[in-house]
Protein backbone atom coordinates (compact mmCIF):
# COMPACT_ATOMS: atom_id res chain seq x y z
CA UNK A 1 0.00 0.00 0.00
CA UNK A 2 0.97 3.67 -0.18
CA UNK A 3 1.60 3.71 3.60
CA UNK A 4 4.02 0.78 3.30
CA UNK A 5 5.69 2.53 0.39
CA UNK A 6 6.03 5.73 2.42
CA UNK A 7 7.59 3.79 5.29
CA UNK A 8 10.05 2.25 2.82
CA UNK A 9 10.92 5.73 1.51
CA UNK A 10 11.67 6.88 5.06
CA UNK A 11 13.62 3.73 5.98
CA UNK A 12 15.83 4.04 2.91
CA UNK A 13 16.23 7.82 3.27
CA UNK A 14 14.98 8.43 -0.27
CA UNK A 15 15.37 12.05 -1.36
CA UNK A 16 11.94 13.27 -2.55
CA UNK A 17 13.05 16.78 -3.56
CA UNK A 18 13.54 15.81 -7.23
CA UNK A 19 9.95 14.52 -7.29
CA UNK A 20 8.25 17.48 -5.62
CA UNK A 21 6.98 18.84 -8.91
CA UNK A 22 5.07 15.63 -9.68
CA UNK A 23 3.80 15.32 -6.10
CA UNK A 24 2.34 18.83 -6.07
CA UNK A 25 0.58 18.76 -9.46
CA UNK A 26 -2.50 17.05 -10.87
CA UNK A 27 -4.66 14.35 -9.32
CA UNK A 28 -3.19 12.86 -6.16
CA UNK A 29 -5.52 10.13 -4.94
CA UNK A 30 -3.29 8.54 -2.29
CA UNK A 31 -0.76 11.28 -1.66
CA UNK A 32 -2.37 12.50 1.57
CA UNK A 33 -1.97 9.19 3.41
CA UNK A 34 1.50 8.72 1.88
CA UNK A 35 2.54 12.18 3.12
CA UNK A 36 1.01 11.60 6.56
CA UNK A 37 3.49 8.77 7.10
CA UNK A 38 6.30 11.10 6.01
CA UNK A 39 5.15 13.74 8.49
CA UNK A 40 5.06 11.18 11.24
CA UNK A 41 8.36 9.40 10.59
CA UNK A 42 10.71 11.45 8.38
CA UNK A 43 13.49 13.17 10.31
CA UNK A 44 14.11 15.79 7.63
CA UNK A 45 10.44 16.63 7.11
CA UNK A 46 11.14 20.32 7.78
CA UNK A 47 13.40 20.47 4.71
CA UNK A 48 10.80 18.80 2.50
CA UNK A 49 8.08 21.17 3.75
CA UNK A 50 10.26 24.21 3.22
CA UNK A 51 11.11 23.28 -0.37
CA UNK A 52 7.52 22.36 -1.18
CA UNK A 53 6.28 25.76 0.04
CA UNK A 54 9.03 27.50 -1.91
CA UNK A 55 7.94 25.67 -5.08
CA UNK A 56 4.20 26.21 -4.61
CA UNK A 57 3.91 29.80 -5.98
CA UNK A 58 5.85 28.79 -9.11
CA UNK A 59 3.41 26.04 -10.11
CA UNK A 60 0.44 26.38 -12.48
CA UNK A 61 -2.43 27.53 -10.18
CA UNK A 62 -5.09 25.42 -11.89
CA UNK A 63 -2.97 22.26 -11.61
CA UNK A 64 -1.58 22.67 -8.08
CA UNK A 65 -2.61 20.07 -5.51
CA UNK A 66 -2.02 20.57 -1.79
CA UNK A 67 -2.58 16.92 -0.75
CA UNK A 68 1.15 16.34 -0.10
CA UNK A 69 1.40 19.42 2.12
CA UNK A 70 -1.82 18.64 4.01
CA UNK A 71 -0.72 15.06 4.59
CA UNK A 72 2.64 16.10 6.01
CA UNK A 73 1.00 18.62 8.35
CA UNK A 74 -1.49 15.98 9.47
CA UNK A 75 1.28 13.48 10.14
CA UNK A 76 3.12 15.96 12.35
CA UNK A 77 0.21 16.06 14.79
CA UNK A 78 -1.78 18.97 16.17
CA UNK A 79 0.74 20.02 18.85
CA UNK A 80 3.95 19.72 16.82
CA UNK A 81 6.02 22.91 16.77
CA UNK A 82 6.78 22.54 13.06
CA UNK A 83 3.03 22.50 12.28
CA UNK A 84 2.57 25.79 14.15
CA UNK A 85 5.63 27.41 12.57
CA UNK A 86 4.57 26.31 9.09
CA UNK A 87 0.99 27.53 9.43
CA UNK A 88 2.23 30.85 10.81
CA UNK A 89 4.55 31.20 7.80
CA UNK A 90 1.71 30.41 5.39
CA UNK A 91 -0.61 32.92 7.10
CA UNK A 92 1.94 35.72 6.65
CA UNK A 93 2.63 35.01 2.98
CA UNK A 94 -0.07 36.19 0.51
CA UNK A 95 1.34 33.82 -2.12
CA UNK A 96 0.60 30.85 0.14
CA UNK A 97 -2.22 31.91 2.43
CA UNK A 98 -5.19 31.99 0.04
CA UNK A 99 -4.73 28.44 -1.23
CA UNK A 100 -3.14 26.67 1.71
CA UNK A 101 -3.96 28.08 5.13
CA UNK A 102 -7.40 26.59 5.72
CA UNK A 103 -6.91 23.25 3.90
CA UNK A 104 -3.68 22.59 5.80
CA UNK A 105 -5.12 23.78 9.12
CA UNK A 106 -8.10 21.45 8.75
CA UNK A 107 -5.97 18.46 7.73
CA UNK A 108 -6.21 17.35 11.35
CA UNK A 109 -9.24 17.67 13.66
CA UNK A 110 -10.07 19.13 16.05
CA UNK A 111 -8.23 22.40 15.53
CA UNK A 112 -6.71 24.52 18.28
CA UNK A 113 -7.61 27.99 19.53
CA UNK A 114 -4.45 29.32 17.90
CA UNK A 115 -5.57 27.84 14.57
CA UNK A 116 -8.88 29.70 14.67
CA UNK A 117 -7.25 32.96 15.73
CA UNK A 118 -4.76 32.61 12.87
CA UNK A 119 -7.58 32.10 10.36
CA UNK A 120 -9.47 35.10 11.72
CA UNK A 121 -6.38 37.25 11.30
CA UNK A 122 -5.99 36.02 7.73
CA UNK A 123 -9.57 37.04 6.95
CA UNK A 124 -8.94 40.51 8.36
CA UNK A 125 -5.84 40.72 6.15
CA UNK A 126 -7.95 39.61 3.17
CA UNK A 127 -5.61 36.72 2.49
CA UNK A 128 -8.30 34.03 2.48
CA UNK A 129 -11.71 33.88 0.80
CA UNK A 130 -15.09 32.66 2.10
CA UNK A 131 -15.00 29.67 -0.28
CA UNK A 132 -12.10 28.17 1.69
CA UNK A 133 -14.38 27.59 4.70
CA UNK A 134 -15.77 24.55 2.90
CA UNK A 135 -12.79 22.56 4.22
CA UNK A 136 -14.24 22.92 7.72
CA UNK A 137 -17.53 21.31 6.74
CA UNK A 138 -16.75 17.75 7.74
CA UNK A 139 -16.41 16.08 11.09
CA UNK A 140 -16.31 18.28 14.17
CA UNK A 141 -13.29 20.59 13.83
CA UNK A 142 -14.45 22.79 16.73
CA UNK A 143 -14.71 19.99 19.27
CA UNK A 144 -13.04 20.97 22.53
CA UNK A 145 -13.23 24.72 21.87
CA UNK A 146 -15.56 26.75 24.08
CA UNK A 147 -18.65 28.20 22.42
CA UNK A 148 -17.75 31.67 23.77
CA UNK A 149 -14.35 31.53 22.07
CA UNK A 150 -15.75 30.23 18.78
CA UNK A 151 -18.51 32.86 18.70
CA UNK A 152 -16.00 35.66 19.30
CA UNK A 153 -13.75 34.44 16.47
CA UNK A 154 -16.63 33.75 14.06
CA UNK A 155 -18.20 37.13 14.79
CA UNK A 156 -14.92 38.80 13.90
CA UNK A 157 -14.73 36.86 10.63
CA UNK A 158 -18.34 37.70 9.78
CA UNK A 159 -17.82 41.40 10.45
CA UNK A 160 -14.75 41.37 8.22
CA UNK A 161 -16.58 39.65 5.35
CA UNK A 162 -20.38 39.09 5.46
CA UNK A 163 -19.98 36.60 2.59
CA UNK A 164 -18.53 34.16 5.12
CA UNK A 165 -22.01 33.70 6.63
CA UNK A 166 -22.77 30.62 4.54
CA UNK A 167 -19.55 28.85 5.45
CA UNK A 168 -19.75 29.77 9.13
CA UNK A 169 -23.36 28.60 9.27
CA UNK A 170 -22.53 25.23 7.68
CA UNK A 171 -19.66 24.69 10.11
CA UNK A 172 -21.83 25.42 13.15
CA UNK A 173 -24.86 23.50 11.83
CA UNK A 174 -22.70 20.39 11.41
CA UNK A 175 -21.02 20.98 14.77
CA UNK A 176 -24.41 21.16 16.54
CA UNK A 177 -26.17 18.42 14.57
CA UNK A 178 -27.82 16.01 16.99
CA UNK A 179 -26.54 18.06 19.95
CA UNK A 180 -29.41 20.30 21.15
CA UNK A 181 -27.51 21.47 24.22
CA UNK A 182 -24.58 22.55 22.05
CA UNK A 183 -26.93 24.25 19.58
CA UNK A 184 -28.49 26.22 22.43
CA UNK A 185 -25.07 27.71 23.27
CA UNK A 186 -24.92 29.16 19.76
CA UNK A 187 -28.54 30.36 19.65
CA UNK A 188 -27.78 34.08 19.64
CA UNK A 189 -25.15 33.74 16.94
CA UNK A 190 -27.47 31.54 14.87
CA UNK A 191 -30.10 34.29 15.17
CA UNK A 192 -27.62 36.62 13.52
CA UNK A 193 -26.60 34.18 10.80
CA UNK A 194 -30.17 33.20 9.89
CA UNK A 195 -30.85 36.76 8.73
CA UNK A 196 -27.78 37.01 6.48
CA UNK A 197 -28.79 37.64 2.84
CA UNK A 198 -26.15 35.31 1.38
CA UNK A 199 -27.52 32.29 3.25
CA UNK A 200 -29.75 30.19 0.93
CA UNK A 201 -33.20 29.40 2.35
CA UNK A 202 -34.60 27.44 -0.57
CA UNK A 203 -34.53 23.70 -1.21
CA UNK A 204 -30.85 22.81 -1.10
CA UNK A 205 -28.81 20.92 1.48
CA UNK A 206 -28.00 24.16 3.24
CA UNK A 207 -31.65 25.23 2.88
CA UNK A 208 -32.61 22.14 4.85
CA UNK A 209 -30.00 22.95 7.51
CA UNK A 210 -31.28 26.54 7.58
CA UNK A 211 -34.83 25.37 8.21
CA UNK A 212 -33.78 22.92 10.93
CA UNK A 213 -31.81 25.56 12.82
CA UNK A 214 -34.41 28.28 12.19
CA UNK A 215 -37.23 26.07 13.48
CA UNK A 216 -35.27 25.27 16.66
CA UNK A 217 -34.43 28.94 17.26
CA UNK A 218 -38.03 30.08 16.62
CA UNK A 219 -39.19 27.54 19.19
CA UNK A 220 -36.56 28.65 21.73
CA UNK A 221 -36.87 32.44 21.52
CA UNK A 222 -39.50 34.91 22.68
CA UNK A 223 -37.84 37.81 20.89
CA UNK A 224 -40.81 39.11 18.91
CA UNK A 225 -38.76 41.72 17.06
CA UNK A 226 -36.37 39.07 15.81
CA UNK A 227 -39.25 36.79 14.80
CA UNK A 228 -40.69 39.68 12.79
CA UNK A 229 -37.29 40.26 11.17
CA UNK A 230 -37.07 36.58 10.21
CA UNK A 231 -40.55 36.76 8.68
CA UNK A 232 -39.49 39.82 6.71
CA UNK A 233 -36.32 38.03 5.59
CA UNK A 234 -38.31 35.05 4.28
CA UNK A 235 -40.99 37.20 2.66
CA UNK A 236 -38.43 39.36 0.88
CA UNK A 237 -36.53 36.30 -0.34
CA UNK A 238 -39.67 34.71 -1.80
CA UNK A 239 -40.71 37.94 -3.53
CA UNK A 240 -37.17 38.51 -4.84
CA UNK A 241 -36.96 34.93 -6.12
CA UNK A 242 -40.28 35.49 -7.95
CA UNK A 243 -41.14 31.87 -7.31
CA UNK A 244 -42.65 29.66 -4.63
CA UNK A 245 -41.02 26.59 -6.20
CA UNK A 246 -38.38 24.96 -3.98
CA UNK A 247 -39.50 27.08 -1.03
CA UNK A 248 -40.82 24.17 1.07
CA UNK A 249 -38.21 24.63 3.81
CA UNK A 250 -38.96 28.34 4.04
CA UNK A 251 -42.69 27.54 4.21
CA UNK A 252 -42.10 25.18 7.14
CA UNK A 253 -40.30 27.92 9.06
CA UNK A 254 -43.06 30.40 8.17
CA UNK A 255 -45.60 27.98 9.62
CA UNK A 256 -43.66 27.96 12.90
CA UNK A 257 -43.46 31.75 12.88
CA UNK A 258 -47.26 32.03 12.52
CA UNK A 259 -47.66 29.66 15.47
CA UNK A 260 -45.17 31.50 17.68
CA UNK A 261 -45.85 35.15 16.91
CA UNK A 262 -48.89 35.42 14.62
CA UNK A 263 -49.47 39.16 14.98
CA UNK A 264 -45.88 40.25 14.45
CA UNK A 265 -45.14 37.86 11.58
CA UNK A 266 -48.44 37.92 9.70
CA UNK A 267 -48.40 41.69 9.42
CA UNK A 268 -45.29 41.27 7.27
CA UNK A 269 -46.85 38.77 4.86
CA UNK A 270 -50.27 40.42 4.97
CA UNK A 271 -48.78 43.77 3.99
CA UNK A 272 -46.73 42.16 1.21
CA UNK A 273 -49.84 40.46 -0.18
CA UNK A 274 -51.64 43.78 -0.21
CA UNK A 275 -48.81 45.91 -1.59
CA UNK A 276 -47.07 43.64 -4.12
CA UNK A 277 -47.74 43.80 -7.83
CA UNK A 278 -50.03 41.18 -9.37
CA UNK A 279 -47.29 38.64 -9.93
CA UNK A 280 -45.94 39.20 -6.42
CA UNK A 281 -49.43 38.57 -5.01
CA UNK A 282 -49.61 35.34 -7.03
CA UNK A 283 -46.21 34.13 -5.78
CA UNK A 284 -47.01 34.89 -2.13
CA UNK A 285 -50.44 33.26 -2.34
CA UNK A 286 -48.83 30.12 -3.75
CA UNK A 287 -46.16 30.16 -1.04
CA UNK A 288 -48.61 30.68 1.82
CA UNK A 289 -51.18 28.27 0.42
CA UNK A 290 -48.77 25.60 -0.82
CA UNK A 291 -50.87 25.04 -3.93
CA UNK A 292 -50.28 21.64 -5.44
CA UNK A 293 -49.60 19.89 -2.14
CA UNK A 294 -51.54 16.70 -1.41
CA UNK A 295 -55.14 17.80 -0.98
CA UNK A 296 -55.86 15.46 1.88
CA UNK A 297 -52.99 16.88 3.94
CA UNK A 298 -53.39 20.31 5.48
CA UNK A 299 -50.17 22.14 4.85
CA UNK A 300 -50.90 25.83 4.32
CA UNK A 301 -48.78 28.04 6.52
CA UNK A 302 -51.62 30.57 6.56
CA UNK A 303 -53.87 28.03 8.27
CA UNK A 304 -51.80 28.36 11.45
CA UNK A 305 -53.02 31.91 12.06
CA UNK A 306 -55.60 32.36 14.85
CA UNK A 307 -59.05 32.34 13.27
CA UNK A 308 -60.13 35.70 14.73
CA UNK A 309 -56.97 37.42 13.53
CA UNK A 310 -57.34 35.90 10.07
CA UNK A 311 -61.00 36.91 9.80
CA UNK A 312 -60.16 40.50 10.71
CA UNK A 313 -57.48 40.64 8.03
CA UNK A 314 -59.85 39.12 5.47
CA UNK A 315 -62.51 41.74 6.24
CA UNK A 316 -59.95 44.48 5.69
CA UNK A 317 -58.71 42.90 2.44
CA UNK A 318 -61.77 41.37 0.79
CA UNK A 319 -60.32 41.98 -2.66
CA UNK A 320 -57.61 39.41 -1.85
CA UNK A 321 -60.07 36.65 -0.90
CA UNK A 322 -60.10 35.03 -4.38
CA UNK A 323 -56.30 35.08 -4.51
CA UNK A 324 -55.95 33.29 -1.17
CA UNK A 325 -58.92 30.95 -1.60
CA UNK A 326 -57.49 29.72 -4.90
CA UNK A 327 -54.32 28.45 -3.19
CA UNK A 328 -55.15 27.61 0.43
CA UNK A 329 -55.60 24.03 1.65
CA UNK A 330 -59.38 23.81 1.87
CA UNK A 331 -59.84 20.92 4.25
CA UNK A 332 -58.68 18.71 7.06
CA UNK A 333 -58.73 14.90 6.95
CA UNK A 334 -60.54 13.24 9.83
CA UNK A 335 -59.75 9.59 10.66
CA UNK A 336 -57.08 9.49 7.96
CA UNK A 337 -56.22 6.03 6.63
CA UNK A 338 -59.32 4.37 8.10
CA UNK A 339 -62.65 3.33 6.52
CA UNK A 340 -64.19 6.38 8.27
CA UNK A 341 -61.82 8.86 6.59
CA UNK A 342 -63.60 12.09 5.80
CA UNK A 343 -62.69 15.54 4.53
CA UNK A 344 -63.95 18.53 6.51
CA UNK A 345 -63.72 22.21 5.65
CA UNK A 346 -60.79 24.01 7.22
CA UNK A 347 -61.91 26.90 9.40
CA UNK A 348 -59.81 29.37 7.40
CA UNK A 349 -61.36 28.27 4.10
CA UNK A 350 -64.77 28.71 5.70
CA UNK A 351 -63.84 32.23 6.81
CA UNK A 352 -62.86 33.14 3.25
CA UNK A 353 -66.18 31.78 1.94
CA UNK A 354 -68.22 33.55 4.61
CA UNK A 355 -66.52 36.89 4.03
CA UNK A 356 -66.41 36.69 0.22
CA UNK A 357 -68.97 38.71 -1.73
CA UNK A 358 -68.84 37.80 -5.43
CA UNK A 359 -70.43 34.35 -5.83
CA UNK A 360 -69.27 33.79 -9.41
CA UNK A 361 -65.67 34.55 -8.46
CA UNK A 362 -65.84 32.31 -5.40
CA UNK A 363 -67.23 29.45 -7.50
CA UNK A 364 -64.48 29.92 -10.06
CA UNK A 365 -61.56 29.87 -7.61
CA UNK A 366 -63.06 27.03 -5.57
CA UNK A 367 -63.43 24.97 -8.73
CA UNK A 368 -59.80 25.62 -9.59
CA UNK A 369 -58.66 24.67 -6.11
CA UNK A 370 -60.87 21.58 -5.81
CA UNK A 371 -59.69 20.20 -9.15
CA UNK A 372 -55.99 20.85 -8.45
CA UNK A 373 -54.74 17.68 -6.81
CA UNK A 374 -52.21 14.93 -7.29
CA UNK A 375 -53.60 11.41 -7.59
CA UNK A 376 -52.49 7.80 -7.79
CA UNK A 377 -54.58 5.50 -9.93
CA UNK A 378 -58.13 6.53 -10.71
CA UNK A 379 -59.05 10.14 -10.03
CA UNK A 380 -62.70 9.22 -9.40
CA UNK A 381 -62.32 8.44 -5.65
CA UNK A 382 -60.58 11.79 -5.18
CA UNK A 383 -63.44 13.58 -6.91
CA UNK A 384 -65.95 11.71 -4.75
CA UNK A 385 -64.19 13.00 -1.63
CA UNK A 386 -64.50 16.52 -2.95
CA UNK A 387 -68.17 16.00 -3.74
CA UNK A 388 -68.67 14.89 -0.15
CA UNK A 389 -67.04 18.12 0.98
CA UNK A 390 -69.38 20.15 -1.25
CA UNK A 391 -72.42 18.28 0.08
CA UNK A 392 -71.43 19.35 3.58
CA UNK A 393 -71.36 22.95 2.37
CA UNK A 394 -74.93 22.55 1.11
CA UNK A 395 -76.08 22.07 4.70
CA UNK A 396 -75.04 25.63 5.58
CA UNK A 397 -77.63 28.02 6.99
CA UNK A 398 -76.15 30.71 4.71
CA UNK A 399 -78.21 30.74 1.50
CA UNK A 400 -75.29 32.21 -0.43
CA UNK A 401 -73.01 29.31 0.52
CA UNK A 402 -75.77 26.86 -0.42
CA UNK A 403 -75.98 28.40 -3.90
CA UNK A 404 -72.19 28.14 -4.24
CA UNK A 405 -72.32 24.48 -3.15
CA UNK A 406 -75.05 23.64 -5.67
CA UNK A 407 -72.99 25.16 -8.49
CA UNK A 408 -69.86 23.29 -7.36
CA UNK A 409 -71.80 20.03 -7.07
CA UNK A 410 -72.88 20.32 -10.70
CA UNK A 411 -69.34 21.08 -11.88
CA UNK A 412 -67.73 18.25 -9.90
CA UNK A 413 -70.42 15.74 -10.91
CA UNK A 414 -69.79 16.53 -14.58
CA UNK A 415 -66.03 16.27 -14.01
CA UNK A 416 -66.50 12.88 -12.33
CA UNK A 417 -68.57 11.60 -15.28
CA UNK A 418 -66.02 12.90 -17.80
CA UNK A 419 -63.12 11.37 -15.86
CA UNK A 420 -64.91 8.03 -15.58
CA UNK A 421 -65.53 7.93 -19.34
CA UNK A 422 -61.90 8.77 -20.08
CA UNK A 423 -60.57 6.12 -17.70
CA UNK A 424 -62.96 3.46 -19.06
CA UNK A 425 -61.90 4.26 -22.62
CA UNK A 426 -58.25 4.15 -21.63
CA UNK A 427 -58.67 0.80 -19.87
CA UNK A 428 -60.53 -0.62 -22.89
CA UNK A 429 -57.42 -0.11 -25.01
CA UNK A 430 -55.62 -2.81 -23.00
CA UNK A 431 -58.41 -5.44 -23.08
Amino acid sequence: TNCVFAADVVDHDVDLLPYLNQLLLGEQQQTFSFAAVLGKRMTKIDRLLKEALKLWPLLEPRKRNWSLLAGMISGLGREHELRTVTLDQIARDPKLCTDLLIPLTTSIFPITEADLVRIGTAFRSERVTPDALVYFVRGRPLQGLSSEFVIKQFAGILETDPNTAKGLFEILALHCHGEPDEAHKYKEFFMRLLLEPCLPIFNTQIGWQWSEIATAVVSATDNKKWLERLARHICSAVVAEKSWVDADYAALVTTELFKKAPEETWKVFGAALRESDEFGKYVLAEFLGKSGSHFDKSGSAICELPADQFRQWVRENRDLIPRVLDKIDLCNTDNAGTPDEKLTWHSHATILLEEGTDERTLISVLTSNLLSFASTGSRVPYLEKRLSLVWDLKQSSDARLVRIAIALEKILTEEKKRTLREEQNENARFL
